[in-house]
Order: structure tokens, then C-alpha cells, then sequence
């Protein structure tokens, strides 16, 4: 097994990979990663907004001695100091520490077009609620006008003073117009995906990106005989729960768990992992799929992603977003959009759910199943377990049926899983 710390930035903030690391900077960075951002994200006018990190004696605390400076940087990033027109702004934070490298943290900022009163509350109506809170349908038509008010309420609240009102604000701006024909749902899904992608791009164009991950190899891949062989990749991302920044958790769940455990796979085996707090992003999948490639001599035409709840997620959307990629793919107690059925339906897909999961609910992987099969029922399947719960990673991935079924699959060359 190979440790492979290459380049992440799977939360916002994220660490230049320049400079030499003093043993305690992962802590210090996670202490960075805890304190509050106090900014006001969405704003009007010329003036940006100023940006403060919790206090001084906590950053002090967290850091010891540092420099703080913040700069800004319009939508196709390049630096401002005023903003000259409506539209998405970032603000670049930077602590750095008197003895270690500095730690950049990135905020998506959004100026209004006019001046916005936060009493100016967004319009909503006919808000519900899940069945699970016990309401009856009469009670919920008795107060649907007190429910609509505070959900009004905290709507306009989130928009105005929440960094995620301000990605979602900004990405809607700079989103193009719907053509004739096309799906406002897909079209939902394409904007967050834009959000992610921006912000992605934003910390290229910064050099603050790094995919951090564990490397299985196969057997013989050193072998000088096979210096030139090509290898099938698998990319398999873990769930919420192996977030952090110790490497070795990611082995605690799924393939490399078993990889560490001894068993041999004929293929390159690569585990990233997702900084505390963060989510899958589309576009980060996608340029750690390209690292990866660079990194290890892999066949292009067979390279397979998967992953387990926050993973199967990210297994499903990054599919969606480029299943021209991947041989086949097979998400794990996850859910992913539905308008992408006619996309995932011409992908080769095995998806695993447990029907007593009550974290992601079974019907995250029927709706996806739905979508694809009303489009083509030829390439996909969705195996339940029955009384399995949230851990419906065991069941899978021990089944050495869906490693063989992967690895069959190349671009252009697609088998249905087994029936």
C-alpha cells in the first residue's frame, strides 16, 4: 500500500503543497478550518465587503504568531479591489503563520443589482412538511399561511447573510438561459454543479489544490516486464463519516479496507479523501480522475468509479457530469437526480441500497433507478438487501461478482451487470 499525499481541496480551505510542512501545520490548519468567518456575503454598490476570522486571540490560539491578509477577485478571477458591476465576487483569506506555510481560505461573495431590504422577505408558497413530523394534512391547510411566513423568513435570512445564499445567488446569475427543450430539473442539478466547478477553478488559478489519497496497486505493477502494460483504475469515494485529514481512515469502509486487509485486485485501487465539513465536488472528482491518470499508467477506456453514501452521491452526480469517463459505475446507498436518467441510462450501472436504511433512504436509489429504466432498463440494475441498514457496503463490496462485472466493462465494449 502507497500513501500518496499529492494535492486537497475538498473543504475551502486548502494548503499550498510548496513548501515544506512543519509536523504540527495539519493541526494548525484544522484549527483554522474550526473558527468562524464573519462576512456579510451578499452586498450592493462598489464597496466589498470586509472579512474577519473570529478574533485575534483565537486565530492567535490557533496559530501562534501570523500575518492575516485578504484579497478579492471578480468572476473570472482575476484580482479587484472594487466590484464594478452586479454579479460573483470571492474573497481570498490568508492566515499565515510565523513558522509554517500559509493557509488559504476562499468566500464566494454576490453583489446585488439594487440595494436589497432584508424586510423584503422572498416570496413562497404552499411550503410542506415531511410526513415524519406527524402533522395532518388539515392542520398543515389550517396554518399553511404561518408555515409559508417563517419559512419566508429564513429563506430571505439564509440568501442575505449565509456564504451558501451567496454561491447559489451568484451561480443563478451567471447561468445561461434555459433553450427550448430543456429539462428544468437537469437544469437545477447543472447550476450547483457550475457553483462547485467555479470554486474548483477558482483554487487552480490560486495553486492552492490537492488531492489527498491512498493508492492500492496490483500485483506485478513494478514489475519491470510490465513497463508498459496499461491498468484499469478504480476511484472509489468514501462517506461523511471518513472526512478528516487522517489518510487512514479512508480505509475504514469499501475496497480499501479490504485492500489493506490483503486481499489483491487486478487494478490500480485510488481512495481520496474529503476534508472535515465538505461534500463531494464534481469537478474536484474529475481532476483527481485526471491526476490519477497522470500519475499511474491507466487504461483510458477502463476506468470505473464507486462509493458509499455521501459516496455513492458523488458517484452518481460526477457520472452524470461525465459519463463519457467511466466504464462503469456503482454507487452505494446514495442518491443522485433523476432528470439524469436519460444521461445514466446509456452507462453501464449496479447500484446497492439496504431497505432498512433509515440515513439514506431506499428510495434515493429507487428514484434513480426509475429515471434510468424509463429510459432503458438494458445497462442498469439495483440490488436491495433485505433488513440491511446504512451499511449496505458490507454486502457489496465482498461480493467479488461486482469487481469482475467492473472489469469487464471498457468504453465502447459495455456488458449489463449480472441478472
Amino acid at each position: 500500500m502507497r500513501a500518496i499525499r499529492i494535492l486537497a481541496i475538498l473543504s475551502l480551505f486548502v494548503v499550498p503543497t510548496t513548501q515544506a510542512q512543519p509536523a504540527d501545520h495539519a493541526a494548525q490548519r484544522a484549527s483554522v478550518l474550526a473558527l468562524t468567518l464573519n462576512v456579510r456575503p451578499v452586498f450592493s454598490g462598489e464597496q466589498l465587503p470586509g472579512v474577519g476570522m473570529a478574533t485575534a486571540p483565537e486565530v492567535e490560539a490557533a496559530v501562534g504568531p501570523h500575518t492575516y491578509r485578504v484579497t478579492y477577485v471578480n468572476n473570472d478571477y482575476q484580482e479587484v479591489t472594487t466590484a464594478d458591476a452586479p454579479g460573483r465576487y470571492a474573497a481570498v483569506v490568508t492566515v499565515t503563520p510565523e513558522n509554517s506555510p500559509p493557509i488559504t481560505r476562499t468566500v464566494t461573495l454576490f453583489r446585488t443589482a439594487q440595494p436589497v431590504n432584508r424586510r423584503d422577505l422572498v416570496e413562497l408558497q404552499g411550503v410542506t412538511l415531511p410526513d415524519g413530523y406527524g402533522f395532518p394534512a388539515e392542520t398543515i391547510e389550517q396554518h399553511q399561511g404561518t408555515i409559508n411566513d417563517a419559512a419566508r423568513r429564513q429563506v430571505t435570512r439564509w440568501l442575505m447573510y449565509d456564504p451558501q445564499g451567496a454561491e447559489l445567488l451568484a451561480a443563478l446569475y451567471h447561468a445561461p438561459q434555459l433553450g427550448e427543450g430543456d429539462d428544468p430539473r437537469q437544469t437545477r442539478h447543472s447550476v450547483t454543479t457550475a457553483a462547485d466547478a467555479w470554486t474548483f477553478g477558482l483554487h487552480k488559478h490560486l495553486g492552492i489544490v490537492e488531492h489527498r489519497y491512498l493508492t492500492h496497486l496490483p500485483v506485478g505493477y513494478d514489475d519491470p516486464a510490465n513497463a508498459d502494460k496499461l491498468w484499469p483504475l478504480v476511484v472509489f469515494l468514501h462517506g461523511a463519516g471518513e472526512r478528516g485529514h487522517e489518510l487512514e481512515k479512508v480505509a475504514y469502509n469499501g475496497p480499501p479496507k479490504h485492500a489493506e486487509n490483503g486481499q489483491k485486485f487486478p487494478f490500480v485501487l485510488v481512495s481520496p479523501q474529503c476534508d472535515a465539513g465538505s461534500w463531494w465536488s464534481v469537478a474536484q472528482v474529475n481532476d483527481l480522475v485526471t491526476e490519477a491518470m497522470h500519475a499511474f499508467r491507466i487504461d483510458p477506456d477502463r476506468v470505473y468509479l464507486t462509493g458509499l453514501s455521501m459516496g455513492g452521491y458523488g458517484s452518481w452526480a460526477t457520472a452524470a457530469a461525465h459519463p463519457d469517463r467511466f466504464a462503469a459505475v456503482a454507487p452505494v446507498c446514495g442518491g443522485g437526480n433523476p432528470a439524469d436518467g436519460p444521461v445514466l441510462a446509456k452507462l453501464p450501472i449496479w447500484a446497492f441500497h439496504g431497505d432498512a436504511d433509515t440515513v439514506v433512504p431506499l428510495s434515493q436509489s429507487t428514484a434513480m433507478a426509475d429515471a434510468i429504466t424509463a429510459v432503458d432498463d438494458s445497462l442498469f440494475k439495483l440490488t436491495v438487501y433485505e433488513g440491511v441498514g446504512h451499511n449496505s457496503w458490507d454486502n457489496a463490496y465482498e461480493d467479488a461478482r461486482l469487481y469482475e462485472w467492473m472489469l469487464s466493462n471498457e468504453r465502447g465494449e459495455v456488458i449489463a451487470p449480472p441478472r
